[in-house]
């Protein structure tokens, strides 16, 4: 038996190429094409190509910095194979996808139609060569309004030629491997869940603002991350429009509201799509008042240890030692959810008594809470509760978080005291100085979209564009995104 020898040429492929504009389109996911797009209408020539001085000798005339061209295809190119390599063309980025090939699809709707650099690059192009837009006439095979071009296109070609003689006897192309599989490692990093989000109003389209970059993309954990998204103004150019002239935002305007919202495709229910909260089952949302800026109107806590009297909560109850914060005995302490204070123990009082929060009283390391709790500093010998008694516990309180909890020592009973727990403000979610919290519930991998769900629809394309693709990831682990 033999087999096809296979070689690979380079070509130039000319060809004629209209962008297009499809004024009826805002590359919503249901609007049939991109506003503006490429398509390769005619194959013009194609020739062969080589990037080597030996090319030369053959027939090759240099065109540029290791460039060689102007060389007939030869026989290898059947009629066949040239509308195939055409084929592929025009099913390759940035002309066009592969029917029933979600990889290319997916290449194209994000690079192509939601890229939003793309669109405005071509915009630009089309508003500047007014000249050479040429309308569709009747008994015309074209679909909208375009520019003719021409451009070549540089592309690699596998071409049997000839064969490759049979194995002799006894002798296999194949050989026996072990049974060890290489596993792809999970390098996917998740944003922050802190994320701060603006409103500015460029040309023509109001805009979500991530950072620095509109409808800017994200990924979070779809198995139960709780991510807050804070309306912010004032600190990207005064840009939440006000109706105030910029810099001049006094406390007590009216801010235009962009409630931000979630949804199963992009533009929300204003491109036909559901509402990802509606049931409940695919995220849940609370909007409130934002969390104070730094830790709380009653922290930092620093904590010492000393023996208990009758003004501690358990005096008679556990160890004979007790936690005092600015002198008071284990006091009640309050604590607004979506804030982060700092409990922090300094003194060698502290030695031995490692502090964590519990759901019980009772403490000794039982009935332990750990949503939102972070040791940023241990004591120094890598071991809580050992050494010179130094340590800071940091607790964000989650939304979530029950009414009640209790500050407690790891190693003795009834040392601390009650953590009273208390509910942020509700809010619209859409106006600066609120949050919008989430925590998706998928537990499955996929995406979702944000969007303003009550945007001012009487402004320019207001409802469009605001927001953008959520990527849901079952496991994030690489490093946090800070944005």
């Amino acid at each position: 038996m033999s087999v096809s020898k296979i070689i690979r040429n380079n070509y130039a492929v000319g060809i004629k190429v209209h962008l297009y504009f499809n004024k009826d389109s805002h590359n919503r996911e249901t609007d049939s094409t991109p506003r503006f797009y490429l398509q390769p209408v005619e194959l013009l020539t194609i020739e062969k190509i080589a990037f080597t001085k030996e090319a030369r000798h053959k027939g090759y005339v240099e065109a540029g910095q290791r460039l060689y061209r102007y060389k007939h295809a030869g026989e290898e190119l059947t009629t066949a194979k040239t509308e195939e390599i055409y084929k592929d063309i025009k099913e390759s980025h940035p002309y066009g996808y592969k029917e029933n090939d979600p990889p290319t699809f997916a290449k194209y709707m994000l690079d192509v139609k939601y890229n939003t650099s793309f669109q405005a690059h071509y915009s630009r192009y089309w508003r500047n060569h007014l000249s050479l837009q040429k309308t569709p006439v009747v008994g015309e095979p074209e679909p909208h309004p375009y520019i003719s071009f021409t451009t070549t296109e540089l592309v690699t070609v596998k071409t049997p030629v000839g064969t490759v003689p049979a194995l002799g006897e006894g002798l296999s192309p194949w050989a026996e491997y072990g049974t060890t599989r290489y596993e792809e490692p999970q390098l996917f990093s998740c944003h922050e869940h802190d994320i701060n989000l603006y409103v500015r109003v460029p040309y023509l389209t109001e805009n979500f603002y991530i950072g620095d970059y509109p409808t800017f993309g994200i990924t979070v954990n779809s198995s139960g991350g709780e991510y807050s998204f804070h309306m912010k103004s004032g600190a990207r150019s005064d840009s939440w429009p006000s109706g105030t002239p910029a810099g001049a935002l006094p406390d007590g305007a009216t801010f235009s509201g962009y409630k931000l919202s979630f949804s199963t495709g992009k533009d929300g229910t204003w491109g036909g799509f559901q509402d990802a909260e509606a049931d409940g089952t695919e995220i849940s949302v609370r909007r409130v008042v934002s969390p104070d800026v730094a830790i709380g109107s009653q922290g930092p806590w620093y904590l010492s240890v000393a023996d208990k009297d009758s003004n501690h909560p358990y005096y008679g109850q556990g160890s004979t030692s007790g936690f005092t914060i600015s002198g008071l005995q284990s006091p009640e302490l309050t604590l607004k959810k979506g804030c982060t204070y700092f409990f922090t123990q300094t003194g060698e009082s502290n030695e031995g008594h490692p502090l964590y929060l519990s759901t019980s009283a009772a403490g000794a390391d039982t009935n332990i809470y750990s949503s939102g709790v972070v040791l940023t500093d241990v004591f120094p010998s890598g071991v809580p509760g050992y050494g010179t008694g130094e340590g800071t516990l940091v607790f964000k309180v989650p939304y979530d978080a029950p009414d009640t909890l209790y500050y407690q020592c790891k190693n003795h009973q009834y040392m601390g005291g009650e953590l009273t727990l208390v509910d942020a403000v509700p809010a619209s979610g859409a106006k600066p100085g609120e949050t919008t919290v989430v925590t998706f519930n998928q537990q499955t991998e996929g995406w979702m979209y944000y969007y303003a769900s009550d945007a001012d629809v009487s402004l320019s394309h207001a409802k469009e564009k605001m927001g953008g693709l959520i990527l849901l990831k079952k496991e994030c682990a690489g490093v946090e995104v800070d944005l």
